[in-house]
């Protein structure tokens, strides 16, 4: 067994901050770098890294850990009244307009087989890149940073658990 891809994997995660903090007038956050070179080592360009079982189990325990810690970043206290209604309004809107109806308009036009899986998928965000972006820029403490982490907390809870409902073995 070739542990290769992941050694490769660590190095860039290890190296991303290293490499932000060397150009620190470079206002990119990290998770785009990140992206960029799973892109350019990935099977798509360089075709260097494949995500193989290893690097697969991992990044699992990585999403999970992330998501962990977005939980911790939710102060309850704020959460009730005007800001919790914002987010179930918001949230209901992004579902409501947004993901079912460029769903189903996709379906109409024949170009997906799951308008609910595509609805689904519009409604998920992404709290990895969220959260490092709002704490880089001092705002994951502020009101609208609170707010912005609470939705899309609330966007990917929504996701999860429509996608396991929705799927057949549920």
């Amino acid at each position: 067994m070739s542990y290769d891809n992941l050694v490769i994997a660590l190095a860039v995660a290890a190296a991303v901050p290293f490499l932000l903090a060397l150009a620190p007038r470079v206002r990119l956050p990290g998770p785009v770098l990140e992206i960029v070179a799973g892109l350019v080592l990935g099977p798509a360009v360089l075709d260097r890294v494949r995500p193989d079982g290893t690097v697969e189990a991992l990044s699992v325990i990585g999403l999970s850990f992330l998501l962990f810690l977005a939980g911790l970043e939710i102060d309850l206290e704020r959460w009730r009244g005007p800001a919790a209604r914002l987010v179930a309004l918001g949230l209901a809107g992004t579902v409501a307009l947004t993901a079912a109806a460029v769903g189903w308009s996709l379906d109409l036009a024949g170009l997906v087989e799951s308008p609910l899986l595509v609805g689904i998928a519009l409604a998920a965000t992404s709290l990895g890149l969220l959260i490092p972006v709002l704490k880089d820029a001092g705002a994951a403490d502020r009101p609208a940073g609170q707010l912005v982490i609470g939705g899309a907390s609330a966007g990917e809870f929504c996701a999860v658990v429509l996608c396991r409902c929705s799927s057949p073995s549920a």
